[in-house]
């Protein structure tokens, strides 16, 4: 048994196929204009911009929620049937802008005025983002974009280098980095 390449399964008619349709014609712009209204997307903006943790809206996973839309898009844009390059593509720049130097990334933790990075590993969501994050990486590489893959390898070295050998030996209240791809 292997998983099927992208190019070797089409869903032509029937229920799925709407669905689809209705995915890529409508309910990707949806999600991206809300997570813009609702300010989530801003708060990687604010990130890159060091205007947080006073500009930041939303909840603890937020974050997740932005990752779950260039993941999306990418199965769009491998169908070919609908334009969502372009808006996954500044999506990853904007995910790309607010990681720290060292790999880290997220907006509701580890900056000045926010609680310290892996505090509260059970509520916190840190870990869980990064999952989402990894699932879109692969769901952009494989769709063949570039970018979100280099963000996910140094958010992926950056856990493994605090939660490896001798490192923080928490574990999270939530599941999301322990499935990731």
């Amino acid at each position: 048994l292997r998983p099927l390449s992208l190019d070797e399964v089409r869903i032509t008619g029937g229920f799925w196929a709407q669905r689809q349709r209705i995915n890529g014609t409508a309910s990707l712009q949806h999600v991206l204009s809300w997570a813009e209204r609702v300010g989530w997307v801003d708060n990687l903006r604010a990130a890159a911009d060091g205007r947080l943790p006073g500009a930041r809206r939303g909840r603890e996973f937020s974050d997740s929620d932005v990752y779950k839309l260039p993941e999306a898009m990418a199965w769009e844009s491998a169908r070919g049937e609908h334009g969502m390059d372009d808006a996954a593509g500044e999506l990853v720049g904007i995910i790309a802008r607010a990681q720290d130097a060292d790999g880290y990334l997220n907006t509701a933790c580890g900056r000045p005025g926010q609680r310290a990075r892996y505090t509260d590993l059970e509520w916190g969501h840190e870990l869980y983002c990064y999952g989402h994050l990894f699932h879109a990486a692969v769901a952009h590489a494989r769709a063949g974009g570039d970018g979100l893959l280099d963000v996910a390898v140094r958010a992926a070295d950056h856990v493994c280098r605090t939660f490896g050998p001798g490192g923080h030996d928490g574990v999270s209240g939530h599941a999301g980095v322990e499935m990731a791809p």
